[in-house]
This record gives C-alpha cells, structure tokens and sequence, in this order.
C-alpha cells in the first residue's frame, strides 16, 4: 500500500489553514461579484420553493409556485401532486435543505435596526452554491495533498477547478450540481484516506457525502457501485500489507500460522466496521428519503418524475453520448477545453495512483453513460452538460501530476496553460451574457413543437456556428447592454462597490499566498482572515445590489401589497397570488410567513388540484389575501379569483399602482337571518346567512344576502355596514354583487343572486352592542334604493339584519 508521508505532516503545516480559507474566500468572493442575482431556469425556482417553505413554515410544499405544473407537457413539469392537491418538488430535497440557513439569514436580517443589513432571502440564498462550490475547490486541494503533491499545486488545482470548469457559473445559479459535486468528490476524498490510513471513521464520512449525493440526485445512486468497489480494494490493500509484514516478522511457520489467524479474525472485524460505517449513513439517507417521498405523495418510492409521460432514461444513446462529450451544443469538450488535456493527462495519472485513477475513471464512464441515456440529456435551458457538473473536479484531479511539475517539454506546458486560460475565458463568457437569451435564438432557428416539446430535437448537435459558446460572443457583440448578466450593472449603470469588494479580496487573497508562499505564517493568517473579511463584504454588499434589479419590483405596486399584508395579517391568514410572471417578487421580498397558493389565470372550472387546495385554505385561514398584477377586478379568465367570489366574502378591493389587493373573509359556518324586504321596484332580500352575532377587535364578520330579481335592475351597488351604538360606522364593504363577478346590470328576470360581502373589524373597535344592516344604491346618482318591509310598508333606505356584540 502507498504511504503518504506528506499527507501524514499536513496538519502539523501550519501553511495550510490560512491557504484554504483564502482559496474559499477568494473564489466566493469571484462568484458572487459575478452572479446575476436572479434565475435564469425554473428548475432553480422549484428547488427555492421548497427552500422558502422550510425556512418560513417547516413544510415542503411549493404551492407557492402551483402555476408551473401547468406548463407545455407534462415531462417540463417540475413538480407533482401530493393526495391532496399540493404541489412538491420533484429535485432532490437536499440542496433545498441545506440552503435553508442561508435564506434564514436574509430573513432574520429583516429584525436589525440597520436598514443597510437588512439582505433580500433570495440573494443570501444565492450564497449557498457560491459556498459549496469554494467548499469543493478546498476539499480538491486538500485531496491534492492527501494525494502527496505540495501545497503549491494543491492550490493551482483548486484555482483552477474554481475557474476554469463549470463550477464557475453553476456556483451563480440555485441549481443542484455544485452539490452534487462536493458530495461526490467529499466521498472521493474520504475513501483516498480511508485506504491510507484504514480509519473507519474515514468510511463513514464516505458514506454521508454519499447519502447527500443520492438525496440530490437519486439517479446517482449507480455511483455505489464504483465506490464498493474502490471500498473493497481498499480493505484488501490494508489486509496484503499487514501479511506481508507478518511473514517477514515471523521465524517459523507455526508462529507464522497462528499470527496470520488472530490477524485475518481481526481484519475481517475491521472490514465488517468498515463497510458499516459506510452502510449506515447509505442506510439512513434512504430511510430518510423514503419518508420525505412519504410525506409528499403518501408513497416512499413515488419521487415525483412522471415517468409515464416520457421522463426517464429514453433518450438515443449515441445521441445522448455524442451531446454530452463532443457537440457544438453541450459538448464537454467545448465548455470545458481543459477537459482535452485531462484525457492526456489520465494515463500518467494511473500510473502514479492506480487504484484511484481507475476509480476516477469509472465514475467519470458511468455518470457519461448515465445521461446520456436521460430522456433530456442536454438539461434544458443550461450552460453546457449540466449534469456532468459533479465531474468538473476529477478533470482537475488527473493533471496533479502535470501541475507538480510533470510535464518536461515547455511546448506541453505551454498548450495546458492555454487550454486553462481557454476554459477560464468560456466560464467567463457564461456568466458575462445571459445564455438563456442564445437559448431562445437557437428555437428560432431548430423550430420546437410547443404542442409537444417532448419532442422537441435539441439543436447544435453538429454545427460549430451554432454553438452557445459562440452564442455569447454574439449576444455581447451584437447587443452588451442588452445581455450582459453581471448583477452589479444595471440599466447601463455600474455600482462598482461589488466589483471593488471582489477586487479587494483577490488583493488579499494574493497577499495571503505570498505570505504563505514566505512561511511567514502569522501574517499569513492575519491575511487571510482580511481576506474572509473582503469576502463577506462582497457578499452583504452584493446582496444589496442585486437585490435593487428592477424585476423584484422594490417600488412596485406588488411589493407595496406585500408589504401590507405582512403588516396588517394575522398569522392564521393565508396568501393566494395570481402572478406567475412576477413569482420573483414575493421570494425577494415578502418577510411574512404566510403559507402562499401561487396560481395564474386559469378558466372556470378549476383544475381539480386547485380547487382542492383553496378549499382547504377556506377552513384553514379566517381571510386571504388576493395579490394580482395587471389583472382587471372580475376578470373572466382569473378563474380563482371568481372562485374565491364565490366561496368566500369579499371585504377589500384596491388597487396598489399596478397589483390589486383583494381580501376574502371566510367562514365555517353561516346562520340563516329571518329577514325579508322588497328594494325598489326591481328586487327581494329572499334571505341571509351570517357568521355570527358576536365579533371581536381586529377579526371578521362574512355576510351571505340572496337577492330575487323582479325586474331588470339596472346599474346597482350593493353595501354591508355595521354601526356603532350611537349609529355612527364602525365597518363596512360595498361595491358591484359577486365581488364584481355578478354585476347587477346582468340579472335575469327570476333569478336569486348571492351576494357575499365580508367585514374586517377595527383593532380598535370597542366592545358593545352593534348593529348589522345591507342594502342596495344606484352606482351613478348614489341614491340608496327604499326599502318595503314584508308587511308592505315603508322602512328606510336600509334593511337591518340583526345585532352583533363586540367582545
């Protein structure tokens, strides 16, 4: 077995500590002053929504976001539904889990008396990818010199995964690979140690980082294989050296014999601890799974894919293999150049470290062969071969020992450093433009079947003009201001305060280096805890900024209603959005912890998942508030609104610049009224149901009237007041029956109209006795409608209903 001796004085090398954490603040620091600070994919909306959820109110739903399960088909949907009409997530839960403390941070942020700390949950949640993925850069260099190379190449590697593959712009984006990446390269990490030292707390580490990989991606799972494998070989390596030393310890064959079988009983102990270290926490992530599968859709295998609508591993092999390595349009080899020199690189790489070379290897084949057999291997609307992101450090890994010093002919050295300097220019590239914009231009040229876009043939397949590489040189020659992605500029303008944060960390990360470079370890440390400083500046500084891009609508009317719910709302209320094209503006800025039922325009009848929901929501909140933008009140094509007309008791209506807040009073039950009046020439109060006769400060009141129509009625206004004891009003609704959806002018002859208004009660409101009236006015002269009582006789210009005590 290969003992390393430098691996062995790592922790005595007090270098090491200040370089790792200036390698992460540094390129934590790159990542966030190159985020655009917004998504770009609904993938990343689906895996925030769960994020949100956990955070706000301890649950996994993404009702919040229910609106994109009806998308173009059902292989785009990004979630399912639970028994009872919820909406979850179909990702894997971990990177959703793990970001939570960082949405946290943004959200307790709201408390500080400082309104410049206060950050945006959704940019804080951003940090969570820019962390994991300089987390990985410090755990590659670490297994650089676990693998015994110096901490100058350690470095270099670090650098240059951090820079110069994908993890660059997947560390901008909420999607689940940069953990996936650290996961599977911690377990790599863990497994190399575990052989050198035969630890079996080695294995378990292995084991966890391996459960954390399959809870984001479940299909990464056939990983287990080569990792038993290298699991095994690592035993057996540790039982043919302690042989070897026993034979050469022993004088005679009889000693030799009963060593070898107290030593073979105890190495197959140490074996069996060994794989259950690593079985364990395999075990637990599984169990863990199933309940979350559980909890969600009452099944503990039922993950949410919808395989029975063409989800799964379909796709055309060759196709999917050719698209991932070589193609113009996801071609590894194009988004990642440095990938060429580490097909070279790999031989010299196993002749070094056999055992973990060909582990490398295998995984490297299987995750290739994995998805490229995916029914949508190109990921969608992605920068590159987004599911071979996890692999992004073994690329790196493998040219150890060219960046030791390995490569003897200058012309080699020359040509790594410029397919380096190659890869890092195509990561800047993606992260500079907006790709999703080159996206949308390749539909236009490789025509989509939206009716089906299942069926849609991803483009680029063999035509380098084409390439979304080069798509970004175009994008920036042809239009910058329009496609520049960067977060810090915005509407032409350039706050330099996040590049200058950035800049100042790398100044200090460089200094630290120099230092450590020196051995001038104190200052080396006191540099990079500058450095770590700089970092976390760039980091609340960018926060800021991004969150002040003008889609999260921080003067808007959207906002501005979102605001007034969370400071008028009781916790109990619920949050109903009709606003699928400004979903980003609650995640950004909405405090409160109200469960949200996000939805779009949908017609009449609701879809049944819907309906299931709201209806739920009924019994489950005593109002809810309705926020749409740019939707007129009782739009026809806003069917949940109407549904909400319907079902619950309309109490306010107003418009917020362009977002209208509605509030819905709901009710339990209804008391019938014994009450009868005839109104005008044209119509009868045949009956009313209220919720009560006793209210409280600050709750409601829902009121049910059943209008008879005798004669057309003309344009009428129907209104619900309570009055004080001394008869002045304490509350009040009125406006157009229906909550508009039953405008007066359309009653049929004959027909009965319900009518049902709801009451919000003052804070303030004093106890005592008060009385409930209704009635109807003309809407252009104001002109209150008589009202005859049963008998016949003249009764005012109101109908009184009953009295309501206030306690």
């Amino acid at each position: 077995m290969q003992i390393n001796t430098e691996s062995k004085g790592m922790k005595n090398d007090r270098r090491v500590a200040p370089a790792w954490v200036a390698l992460f603040a540094l390129l934590m620091a790159v990542y966030l002053a190159s985020g655009s600070g917004r998504f770009r994919i609904v993938d990343e909306v689906s895996i925030f929504g769960v994020t949100e959820s956990v955070a706000k109110r301890a649950s996994l739903d993404t009702n919040a976001i229910a609106w994109t399960q009806w998308v173009n088909s059902p292989g785009e949907v990004l979630g399912a539904f639970g028994p009872q009409g919820d909406v979850f997530s179909k990702k894997g839960p971990a990177p959703a889990l793990l970001a939570a403390p960082f949405y946290l941070i943004g959200w307790l942020s709201g408390l500080l008396p400082v309104a410049a700390l206060r950050l945006s949950m959704l940019q804080t949640a951003f940090w969570f990818n820019a962390a994991v993925t300089a987390l990985t850069a410090v755990v590659l260099a670490r297994l650089a010199l676990v693998l015994g190379y110096r901490l100058r190449a350690a470095l270099a590697a670090g650098l240059l995964f951090g820079l110069g593959t994908l993890a660059w712009p997947y560390a901008t984006h909420f999607f689940g690979e940069p953990l996936s990446t650290l996961a599977l390269l911690g377990c790599i990490d863990a497994l190399v140690r575990l052989r050198q030292t035969g630890l079996a707390r080695f294995a378990a580490w292995a084991g966890i980082a391996a459960g954390i990989m399959i809870a984001t991606s479940a299909a990464q799972a056939v990983l287990l294989a080569p990792f038993g494998v290298y699991l095994l070989w690592a035993s057996a390596s540790q039982r043919i050296g302690e042989s070897e030393r026993e034979a050469a310890r022993s004088a005679n064959q009889r000693d030799a014999t009963r060593r070898f079988a107290v030593r073979h009983s105890a190495f197959v102990i140490r074996v069996f601890a060994t794989l259950l270290a690593f079985i364990v926490p395999l075990l637990v992530a599984a169990g863990l799974l199933a309940l979350y599968n559980q909890v969600r859709f009452g099944a503990p295998f039922s993950t949410g894919y919808h395989f029975d609508t063409g989800e799964g591993f379909t796709a055309n092999w060759l196709q999917g293999l050719w698209g991932l390595v070589f193609s113009p349009y996801r071609g590894l080899f194009w988004y990642t150049p440095l990938a060429l020199a580490s097909v070279l690189a790999w031989p010299a790489f196993i002749r070094r470290h056999r055992a973990e070379g060909w582990l490398l290897l295998a995984v490297t084949v299987v995750m290739i062969g994995l998805f490229g057999k995916w029914w949508m291997w190109w990921g969608g609307f992605a920068w590159g071969p987004r599911f071979l992101v996890p692999l992004s450090p073994l690329f790196v890994v493998v040219l150890l020992p060219w960046l030791a010093g390995g490569l003897r002919r200058r012309w080699a050295r020359i040509v790594l450093a410029a397919l380096a300097a190659v890869s890092v220019a195509v990561q800047v590239l993606a992260v500079s433009a907006n790709y999703v914009n080159y996206e949308i231009a390749l539909r236009a040229l490789y025509p989509t079947d939206w009716v089906d876009p299942l069926k849609y043939g991803p483009p680029a397949l063999f035509n380098p003009a084409h390439s979304p590489v080069l798509g970004q040189v175009r994008l920036l020659w042809e239009n910058a201001a329009a496609n520049l992605d960067l977060g810090w500029i915005q509407a032409g303008r350039i706050v330099w305060q996040v590049p200058a944060a950035a800049l100042l960390t790398a100044l200090l990360a460089g200094g630290a280096g120099w230092l450590i470079r020196r051995r001038r370890v104190g200052w080396a440390r006191a540099a990079a805890a500058l450095t770590l400083a700089a970092c976390a500046l760039t980091a609340v500084l960018s926060a800021r900024v991004y969150a002040a891009r003008a889609e999260y609508g921080a003067e808007g009317g959207y906002a501005a209603a979102l605001a007034e719910v969370n400071g008028r709302s009781d916790p109990k209320d619920g949050l109903v959005t009709v606003a699928p094209y400004d979903y980003q503006v609650p995640m950004a800025t909405y405090r409160g912890h109200l469960p949200i039922y996000g939805y779009a325009t949908e017609p009449t009848p609701l879809h049944a998942e819907t309906e299931a929901v709201l209806r739920r929501a009924l019994v489950a909140h005593p109002r809810l508030w309705l926020v749409t933008v740019g939707q007129p009140p009782a739009d026809p094509a806003n069917g949940v609104e109407a549904w909400l007309a319907r079902q619950a008791f309309v109490a306010e209506d107003r418009w917020l610049a362009d977002a209208r807040l509605v509030t819905f009073v709901t009710a339990r039950r209804l008391d019938p009224v014994a009450v009868r009046a005839r109104l005008g020439e044209q119509v009868r109060l045949q009956g009313a149901r209220v919720s009560g006769d006793t209210a409280r400060p600050g709750g409601t009141l829902a009121v049910e009237l059943l209008w008879r129509v005798d004669a057309p009625a003309g344009d009428l206004r129907g209104f619900v007041q309570l009055l004080g004891p001394d008869g002045r009003l304490a509350a009040a609704q009125d406006g157009i029956p229906g909550a508009g959806y039953a405008p007066s002018a359309g009653w049929a002859v004959g027909a009965t109209i319900s009518d049902r208004r709801g009451l919000l009660m003052p804070a303030d409101l004093a106890a005592g006795e008060y009385h409930l009236i209704a009635g109807l006015y003309n809407a252009a002269s104001g002109q209150r409608l008589a009202v005859t009582d049963a008998a016949g006789g003249a009764a005012g210009d109101f109908i009184p209903l009953l009295t309501v005590r206030v306690e």
